[in-house]
């Protein structure tokens, strides 16, 4: 089946699929109706009136940017700031239309249009991981795919019932005044959309995921957080470019190490685990996309095949050296260090239950750097004892 209706026996999904529909459809339709005005009714050119959405995208791109490193200190609540902020940005961009009329100025619409610009950034960026948090790790496929799909028919039921509304109160008027009065009433539904979206998000259901938010997660940097966010949540359709130049650089720093990791077994753990506090986005995606794609084939394999291939003849060179057992599979050995070294940042949750202390503080750090050092002083092959030999 295209749609699991058991997604939507979950609150938290059922609730917030409504929420995409109405910001969807509010922003496509104030696109619309602002072109309409500007085009026909004032006479700009498609140049000018691009120029008068400027400060609106301006807006929108700062926001969609910081809501990643917003979404951890305010959860769902940043779709709820955003909506709010983005609603009074539309009432205030109607009231200058209705005050200035034919008389209009592209420039003296630019306050107003930023604010909602960055008000529609903080709705956009986490929606879609917003709503699915509440899902089952198998069923976040499935519904960002209904979300996705969601998000396109409130595009065109913007269109079409800003349209309609639009025209209608149009009526046969063509001068201006008729095209700004008809703007300046019309704008506003689309910000009633979005206070009606900001009320359902304060009553969805708190969710066990929503700290950790599906797609919007703490990257170390804005240019990862915005690649990985907008790759997982179009499922590669969107993003795949700017993916590939994070990836690229995750290769680099990750075939650096593989050089500079200390020949000592017991050293050579502790290092790799150490080196990966950089690479907390990219672990991060590698959570959500082992779940999401399982044994299967994954975005970009062929370009980090080279990156698990070069850990594995680490591994390899150093058995030949003596520093390793030669008698450990040398893949089953990177996989152990990959582990050893990745787990606490990968499962801070569990990191924090077991141990009673956070993945980044630094007496946890301390003991387990230590732990890893006695793990791989064991491996070392100076040290190792055949297994049909007692021990003395």
């Amino acid at each position: 089946p295209l749609l699991r209706i058991a997604l939507f026996r979950k609150r938290s999904f059922a609730g917030g699929v409504p929420i995409a529909m109405l910001f969807m459809a509010s922003y496509a339709s104030f696109l619309f109706l602002l072109a309409i005005y500007l085009q026909v009714g004032l006479g700009f050119s498609p140049l000018h009136s691009g120029a008068v959405y400027t400060p609106a995208a301006i807006g929108f791109f700062l926001t969609s940017l910081t809501a990643p490193r917003l979404v951890p200190l305010l959860g769902r609540n940043v779709l709820t700031v955003g909506y709010v902020v983005a609603a009074l940005g539309l009432l205030a961009t109607a009231a200058t239309v209705h005050a200035a009329g034919t008389h209009l100025v592209g420039w003296e619409l630019a306050p107003t249009l930023f604010v909602a610009g960055l008000g529609q950034g903080l709705g956009m960026s986490p929606l879609v991981g917003t709503i699915i948090a509440g899902l089952e790790p198998d069923e976040a496929g499935a519904g960002a795919g209904v979300v996705t799909t969601t998000l396109q028919m409130g595009n065109v039921l913007g269109v079409a019932g800003g349209g309609l509304l639009f025209f209608t109160l149009l009526g046969s008027g063509h001068a201006g005044a008729s095209y700004a009065d008809a703007f300046a009433i019309a704008l506003p539904a689309c910000a009633v959309l979005l206070l009606i979206a900001a009320g359902l998000v304060h009553r969805l259901p708190l969710t066990p995921f929503e700290a950790q938010n599906a797609l919007i997660e703490r990257l170390p940097g804005w240019a990862a957080g915005y690649a990985y966010s907008m790759f997982l949540m179009t499922g590669g359709r969107v993003g795949d470019q700017m993916f590939g130049d994070v990836l690229s650089r995750v290769s680099e720093r990750r075939m650096r190490r593989t050089e500079q990791a200390p020949e000592d077994p017991g050293e050579f753990f502790a290092f790799h685990f150490d080196a990966q506090s950089e690479d907390d986005g990219w672990l991060t995606y590698l959570v959500r996309e082992g779940l999401g794609y399982g044994a299967n084939p994954i975005p970009h394999e062929a370009e980090r095949l080279p990156v698990i291939r070069a850990q594995v003849e680490e591994i390899r060179r150093r058995q030949a050296e003596g520093l390793f057992s030669a008698d450990v599979s040398p893949d089953l050995l990177r996989m152990l260090g990959f582990a050893l070294a990745s787990y606490p940042r990968m499962l801070p949750q569990i990191t924090r239950m077991t141990t009673g202390k956070d993945a980044e503080d630094p007496e946890f750090i301390r003991e387990w750097e230590a732990f890893l050092r006695w793990i791989g002083d064991r491996l070392h092959a100076h040290e190792h004892t055949p297994p049909d030999t007692p021990e003395t």
